[in-house]
Parts: C-alpha cells; sequence; structure tokens
C-alpha cells in the first residue's frame, strides 16, 4: 500500500494504488490466475448470494405493502363502521324532510313508500362508486412486490449475460 501525506488542510491523503486506478489498468493489465472453473465456481456463490438478497428484499417489500393494506384495512372498517351509523341517523332526517317534501305534491300515503325509496337509490349509487373505487385502487396496487420483481429480472438477464462471456472467453 502507497505511504499516506499529510495535504495543507491536515488531512491524510493516500495516493492511488495503479491496480485501482482507471490510467493504470489501461496501459497494464492486472493479471487475472483464475481458471475457468475458479469463475464459474465464484459465478454460482455470487448467483446464489444474489437470490439470497433478492429474497430478502422481496420479503422486505411485501412485510411494507402487508402494512399498508392493515393500515387502510382498519381505517377503512372503523371508517365505515361510524359512517354507518352516522347514515342511519342522517337518513332518519332525511327521509321525514322528503316525505314532507313529497307530501306537497303527491298524496301522503305515496310520500311514505316513495322518500325511502328514492334514498335508498341514491345512496346505493353512491355506495356502489365508493365500493368501484376502492376496488380499482386495491387492484392496481396489487401484492406483487414490482420491484423486486424488476430487479430479479435484472439480475437474471445480468447472470445470463456472465455466463455467455464465460463460455464464449
Amino acid at each position: 500500500m502507497a505511504n499516506p501525506t499529510m495535504t495543507a488542510r491536515g488531512t491524510t491523503e493516500v495516493p492511488p494504488s495503479p491496480r485501482t486506478t482507471p490510467d493504470a489498468r489501461a496501459t497494464r493489465p492486472v493479471p487475472d490466475d483464475r481458471s475457468i472453473g475458479d469463475l464459474i465456481k465464484e459465478l454460482g456463490g455470487e448467483s446464489s448470494r444474489l437470490v439470497r438478497e433478492e429474497v430478502r428484499l422481496a420479503k422486505a417489500e411485501m412485510r411494507e405493502k402487508v402494512d399498508v393494506y392493515e393500515r387502510n384495512l382498519i381505517k377503512l372498517v372503523v371508517g365505515g363502521v361510524l359512517l354507518l351509523g352516522a347514515l342511519f341517523v342522517l337518513l332518519v332526517a332525511i327521509n321525514r324532510a322528503l316525505t314532507a317534501l313529497l307530501g306537497q305534491w303527491v298524496a301522503v300515503d305515496v310520500a311514505i313508500w316513495l322518500a325511502p325509496l328514492i334514498l335508498a337509490a341514491l345512496f346505493a349509487l353512491v355506495g356502489a362508486g365508493m365500493v368501484s373505487g376502492a376496488r380499482r385502487t386495491m387492484k392496481r396496487e396489487g401484492i406483487t412486490p414490482k420491484r423486486t420483481v424488476e430487479t430479479l429480472r435484472e439480475e437474471r438477464d445480468w447472470a445470463q449475460q456472465q455466463a455467455r462471456e464465460v463460455r464464449n472467453g
């Protein structure tokens, strides 16, 4: 290793090694005494390590996704229960107001069943839209660890390229 020197600012500077500088590598190649078998064994070991790392990454990404789903599912359920209670109270009030309003144009006997029918249809449409939007969002997010799958594809392509280079030699 080269001897370190002190700079004017009082920091230690280590001169670059001829083996690591780009200029030195370009003018003087470093001999590699490894055989093809050693290279293949090294590639196999590195590939195994890489797969283990990718599996660990996939597990971490899946934990993140499960946490997001879990937090949002709990919020969805609690919010739904609260909204349901409020909705019942609100529906009773709206039903009475709509019945009184309809009673001005139609017979009260008709207004009594028409008001809840109108409200039920309206709330069914709103509810269906909300469920559809939530399902669409969850489907778009999915549970597949997309970043990990992409990384695995890239690593597979890299490993195949390395294997071709070793074979072609």
